[in-house]
């Protein structure tokens, strides 16, 4: 295909900045980000749960996400209206704390209902486990994520409207549906 005579070929390693000036070298022409070791050495220890929350998802019908919108974390998401997600992450930002080898956790058990041709959507949200140190949530896994479906499994439609808080039902808004 003829661009106008603009072709362009990169090597191995190139740098290439984005629209807020962030520097990523490409490698094989697969984009490394500069915080990537750092990210890297937050989100590894997850690698160590991956099998049983594997097993758990199978067992209550999720779907793993690894490392979702970019945080060292695995979320567990049920899709469907209501939709329901568990997450499993990092207490604090990873970009904003110290690596520590036992990092605390947040466990989350959140539910989305959009009701049908509305504006709005509905979120309800409960911890279940708030700053556990990862050792802990490993030893205490199964019973956390079980107390999570107990949640979830509860949260019908009305419950959520009644229990959770509204928000703008952005699909909607803009014709993403």
């Amino acid at each position: 295909m003829d661009l106008g005579g603009y072709h362009r070929y990169y090597s191995h390693q190139e740098r290439r900045q984005d629209q807020s000036g962030h520097q990523f070298q490409l490698l094989n022409n697969n984009m490394r980000r500069p915080d990537q070791d750092k990210f890297d050495m937050f989100a590894r220890h997850f690698g160590s749960i991956d099998h049983a929350v594997e097993v758990f998802c199978k067992t209550h019908i999720f779907q793993l996400e690894k490392n979702y919108f970019r945080q060292p974390s695995r979320v567990l998401k049920r899709e469907g209206n209501p939709s329901f997600l568990i997450d499993i992450g990092l207490s604090e930002h990873w970009l904003k704390i110290k690596y520590e080898e036992d990092m605390p956790h947040t466990i989350t058990a959140i539910g989305y209902y959009e009701p049908p041709d509305s504006a709005t959507v509905w979120r309800v949200a409960h911890k279940i486990t708030n700053r556990e140190r990862f050792s802990q949530l490993q030893e205490k896994l199964f019973e956390h994520l079980e107390e999570a479906v107990r949640l979830i499994n509860e949260w019908t439609p009305e419950v959520i409207m009644q229990k959770g808080k509204p928000s703008e039902n952005l699909k909607q808004k803009y014709g993403t549906a």
